[in-house]
């Protein structure tokens, strides 16, 4: 995945030029800072189509905090956006419940650069990894007094929505970015498990990295799955010799010996 290797990021560690590009949009944007709710949130209808899009995402990560909740005693926010950046799913101790109703922290509501200006949502999308934003460093007033973490969940090497995970400003967050992680990376395997398809996907694009043609990701593809090379033959319509030789451009352009690397490297 397309993930940095440090495991979090703080405003002051982006690189130069994207931290200078994200200010430079948050300047041009015409936005009243002291706003007491979230300026805005898409219609009903919008909102359903996107939910019902998101359904199996929805799903897993509502399983996945609830199977952790227990622990949780601070005031806490958990959020889920699309990769869009509008919130899909809400869930908070009860401590929070008329404070976030009243800042229209719902689903709908968007959380995108353009709409509500530095938040840990639309950093993140930006960054394309999990970022820590804290208290001033948020454009909206109504930010100001929570730490927010917030990291992308991937399918494909793609993030399709963003986990954010909100607290007061004081609290210590040393739980909150392996929490988080924790719940990311368990709805991101049952995503994969939901697709048949994924895998076969995600090899693909290895091979293709490799510069493999059409034709030898095809037979990789079933060298992989543990087909014979008769059975290859026989599936494509080619020689078992064309078969061979091909196998052998294949772990040239891998830079593997034999089989057993072969499948070490893309499985």
């Amino acid at each position: 995945m397309n993930k940095v290797d440090k495991a979090w990021i703080l405003m002051k560690d982006i690189e130069k030029p994207i931290y200078n590009n994200l200010i430079n949009k948050a300047r041009n944007i015409n936005i009243d800072k002291s706003i007491k709710k979230i300026p805005y949130a898409i219609e009903k209808n919008k909102l359903e189509k996107k939910i019902m899009a998101n359904h199996q995402l929805i799903h897993h990560v509502k399983r996945e905090i609830e199977g952790i909740r227990s622990y949780l005693s601070d005031h806490y926010v958990f959020l889920l956006t699309d990769a869009e950046g509008i919130a899909l799913y809400v869930t908070y101790n009860e401590k929070m419940a008329s404070t976030l109703s009243n800042l229209r922290v719902m689903p709908g509501a968007s959380f995108n650069l353009i709409h509500a200006g530095l938040n840990a949502i639309s950093v993140a999308k930006e960054v394309r990894s999990t970022v820590v934003v804290s208290g001033s460093e948020h454009d909206l007033d109504l930010f100001k007094s929570c730490i927010c973490i917030c990291t992308p969940i991937y399918m494909d090497g793609d993030p399709i929505g963003y986990m954010n995970l909100s607290v007061e400003v004081g609290k210590d967050i040393s739980f909150a970015i392996p929490l988080l992680h924790y719940i990311v990376s368990a709805v991101e395997e049952l995503l994969m498990k939901d697709n048949p398809h994924h895998e076969e996907r995600r090899v693909l694009k290895l091979l293709k990295l490799h510069g493999l043609t059409k034709r030898e990701m095809e037979i990789a593809l079933q060298w992989l799955k543990n087909y014979s090379v008769p059975r290859i033959s026989s599936s494509l319509g080619i020689t078992e010799g064309t078969v061979r030789n091909m196998l052998k451009k294949i772990y040239l352009k891998t830079n593997v010996r034999n089989k057993g690397e072969f499948i070490r490297r893309f499985m």
